[in-house]
């Protein structure tokens, strides 16, 4: 019986251990699997394709070639060149590029009080089309410009009453669809290759992938082939996550920049300063300089327009490599929005270059990144885990609890009965029974006095109240 009872205890501690290791080990691989999946910081993203209801105008970049556009009359006056507009001469192109620094170009191609001649918007609180011509279209639109390459670039933005219903446009029986349209200056007329793009703030991204569209000016006409353009945007917009998140983008806010590109360009642009004293030709360039721009002809090192430097083609190209490799432009932006220009062009019917900007015609789309698993979720799984295991672990320990408290009971009687043999052998009592009847009487005898002794307590209040 004894060796029976011993084995069920023996089976049933090794089993009660089997089931808690068996929930440690259970507990500990689903803490580390989660854990694993929370500390790689791991992002998903959500694709929402939308229609705005409410339209904010973007800004409208118009790029021309500033060979074309150049006051060739003021230009020689003041700087005793005897230069003419040549519009495919592609020797006197490349000349030009070469000959002129930055600043001549920002000084001799319409300034940005010359570009606008007509402008047509609608306001916030009517669908009336309002007109307005000559100074007054600048209370209304601010117009900056910048160089990139061999192109000349307006940037057009509405700065009053900005904000339109979508359904407000699309329903206007004047110009349906029409967010507002311009008439360009006829000193723009001349432009024979351009771009045009929708974008926020200036296109880093959209000026090196827009298309350029050829306007089929004549001169002896004084007539382009295409004057009229009608565009329309959608946007794509990236939202990131900064570190530790795998997405691993930055703010270049905090450093003064809009998203890599402009860190890239300014990076390119100091290095070859200092390295040519020219200005690289593939970034925008904001500022008026004296120096010149790296031209075609500095690259190929024609025979009547060599430099002094050893303008290298690799050279450049490693300049642009290093910058867009080093930290912190070689991190992406949080931030990131491409705007997408739908152009339609038409014959021109009238002399006048008019471009107006119309309602989406396509859907815009926002890919937003997300914590795969937040820190709520995270510490939530974590605790259910540890819940889990505690109960499993209870359940499985009952049986060694009562097991443990049955032999603490049965220590308790084995003491109990070493206890009355000492007391047996030393008072010489012949039997259990005797020390047991012993007992009794002993507490018979405390309990009839206890009684006795409340009794008298009894009678004697009763003598006082009497």
């Amino acid at each position: 019986m004894l060796l029976n009872m011993k084995l069920v205890k023996m089976k049933q501690e090794v089993l009660s251990f089997l089931f808690s290791i068996a929930c440690i080990l259970g507990m500990m691989w689903q803490l580390f699997l989660i854990s694993n999946i929370f500390f790689n910081f791991k992002v998903a993203t959500d694709v929402l394709i939308y229609v705005p209801n409410v339209i904010e105008p973007n800004n409208l970049v118009f790029c021309t070639r500033f060979t074309d556009v150049l006051d060739f009359e003021r230009l020689n006056r003041e700087t005793s060149r005897n230069w003419s507009y040549s519009a495919n001469k592609r020797d006197v192109i490349r000349m030009y590029q070469h000959e002129l620094t930055v600043q001549e170009i920002f000084e001799y191609t319409p300034h940005e009080d010359q570009v606008l001649e007509t402008v047509a918007f609608r306001r916030f609180d009517s669908i009336r089309q309002y007109i307005y011509h000559g100074p007054h279209t600048y209370l209304y639109f601010n117009v900056s410009k910048f160089i990139i390459m061999e192109h000349i670039c307006y940037v057009i933005s509405r700065i009053n009453d900005t904000q339109q219903w979508n359904e407000q446009l699309a329903i206007s029986p004047a110009g349906s669809g029409l967010i507002f349209g311009i008439k360009l200056a006829r000193i723009l007329q001349r432009s024979q290759y351009v771009k045009l793009m929708i974008s926020h703030g200036l296109p880093y991204r959209a000026i090196m992938t827009s298309g350029t569209i050829i306007r089929g000016y004549n001169d002896s006409l004084k007539r382009a082939l295409f004057n009229r353009f009608a565009i329309s945007s959608y946007d794509n917009t990236v939202r990131r996550l900064p570190p530790p998140y795998q997405t691993n983008c930055f703010d270049f806010s905090r450093i003064g920049f809009v998203n890599e590109i402009a860190c890239t360009n300014e990076c390119a642009l100091k290095k070859t300063l200092n390295t040519y004293n020219k200005v690289p030709f593939s970034g925008m360039i904001l500022n008026q300089m004296k120096e010149r721009m790296i031209s075609y002809m500095d690259v190929q090192q024609e025979s009547n327009y060599t430099s002094n430097e050893n303008i290298t083609a690799r050279v450049i190209l490693e300049i642009q490599n290093n910058c867009s490799r080093q930290y912190p432009c070689n991190r992406d932006t949080c931030y990131y929005n491409s705007q997408f220009t739908v152009i339609n062009n038409v014959h021109a019917i009238w002399n006048d270059f008019y471009i107006s900007y119309h309602v989406p015609s396509h859907p815009s789309s926002l890919l937003k990144s997300r914590p795969w698993m937040s820190t709520v979720e995270y510490l939530t799984y974590v605790l259910s885990v540890i819940s889990t295991y505690t109960g499993f672990s209870i359940i499985s320990m009952n049986p060694m609890l009562i097991w443990k408290r049955f032999n603490h009971f049965k220590r308790i009687i084995t003491n109990y009965k070493t206890q009355e043999r000492k007391i047996i052998r030393k008072n010489g009592l012949k039997d259990r029974m005797d020390r047991h009847e012993e007992v009794i009487r002993d507490l018979v005898y405390k309990v009839g006095l206890i009684r006795l002794i409340q009794q008298q307590q009894t009678n004697n209040r009763i003598r006082v109240y009497v």
